[in-house]
């Protein structure tokens, strides 16, 4: 059991890892989910420190009221 916990956590710690990276250095496109989350985490690292800690997902940053609300933009980022 214990080896399917550890493998567990090591997956979803590298899959948590991966989407971090993608993040910081991808070029999602635009209007796609992961441009969405580029924008949404560099508002967390850039403007808003203490909210905005979703990673992959904003869910539990709107159950625990950390949510970022992002303006829309005239024309898309380019990455």
């Amino acid at each position: 059991m214990f080896f399917f916990t550890a493998a567990g956590i090591t997956l979803g710690y590298v899959t948590y890892d991966l989407m971090h990276f993608y993040l910081h250095y991808g070029s999602p496109e635009a209007g796609s989910y992961l441009y969405y989350m580029k924008r949404y985490h560099n508002q967390h690292h850039f403007t808003h420190h203490e909210t905005g800690f979703g990673i992959s997902s904003n869910f539990w940053d709107k159950i625990f009221g950390t949510e970022i609300f992002l303006r829309k933009l005239s024309r898309a980022l380019k990455w």
